[in-house]
């Protein structure tokens, strides 16, 4: 090979390279591109279930007028009358011989206010707010309640596979997306809750199942836009446990430390309700 075959060779490998690099970046920005509207479609479906139900809520029944008495405006007109001749007599009373001094009204000196200062707001993190959630889904009524200020285990102290939603605006959305927003078959694997409290400004919601419920469909789940990552590691299996043996032992620090703050919000209970009234 002589040289200007190498440097043609070297040429063509650059421009090669340079393609490849570019497509890569494309196919970044096309990734970040799709999470922005997974996250503005989730929020439109949102908005969309909340006018849904204010839709249907029933007009309230008109309250009777009171009863209001024929001379009341005669009353109102006396009192004003009243007021106006003590007000005049009041303004206007009999100048005494001294009452043509004048003294002059001290000025005040000028003083700081120290209440001038800002005061700063508390800080309220939203895991010291989760108590409880219903939601309702094709007449099914999933009842969740806080558990646990540590993730959710099983009754063996084994973690649960998840799907996570990344950037929740609250808990109250993290639990109707935990039931709204996923498969349906995904919600007879349902166990819980795990919200994580990452920052003041940014929380994440981890939607909790079985061992299995993941593992042949967590890369489609992830790319459909469902939750924005998916962990099928967990096994555990069955409702929350965390008052058992391996829950007390968690309790007191004998079980490793987590890095995030955690509030374990634990199904407590999922039965049918009125279909007429439930929520689809």
């Amino acid at each position: 090979m002589n040289l200007s075959q190498l440097v043609l060779t070297l040429l063509l490998a650059a421009v090669a390279t340079t393609s490849i690099v570019n497509a890569a970046k494309e196919q970044v920005q096309d990734v970040k591109l799709l999470k922005r509207n997974k996250h503005k479609l989730r929020n439109h479906q949102k908005k969309l279930r909340k006018l849904t139900r204010a839709m249907s809520m029933p007009e309230p029944e008109p309250q009777p007028e009171p009863d209001i008495d024929d001379n009341i405006d005669d009353k109102i007109d006396d009192k004003i009358d009243d007021k106006i001749d003590d007000k005049i007599d009041t303004d206007n009373p009999t100048p005494s011989p001294v009452s043509n001094i004048v003294t002059p009204e001290p000025t005040p000196s000028p003083m700081e206010d120290p209440t001038n200062e800002p005061t700063e707001k508390p800080t309220t993190n939203d895991c010291d707010n989760i108590g409880s959630a219903k939601e309702t889904r094709s007449g099914v009524q999933y009842d969740l309640r806080a558990f646990d200020d540590k993730s959710c285990r099983d009754a063996s102290g084994q973690r649960y596979q998840y799907g996570e939603i990344d950037n929740i605006d609250n808990f109250d959305d993290c639990a109707e997306t935990c039931v709204q927003d996923v498969p349906s078959a995904l919600l007879s694997h349902f166990r819980g809750i795990d919200f994580v409290c990452e920052s003041k400004n940014r929380d994440s919601c981890r939607c909790l199942y079985d061992a299995g419920a993941l593992d042949d469909n967590a890369r489609s789940l992830a790319s459909d836009g469902v939750f924005d990552s998916t962990n099928t590691d967990g096994t555990g299996k069955g409702s929350v446990g965390g008052n058992g043996f391996f829950g007390r032992f968690r309790r007191v620090g004998l079980l490793e430390a987590e890095d995030a703050e955690f509030v374990c919000v634990k199904l407590e209970s999922s039965r049918l309700v009125d279909v007429d009234v439930a929520v689809a």
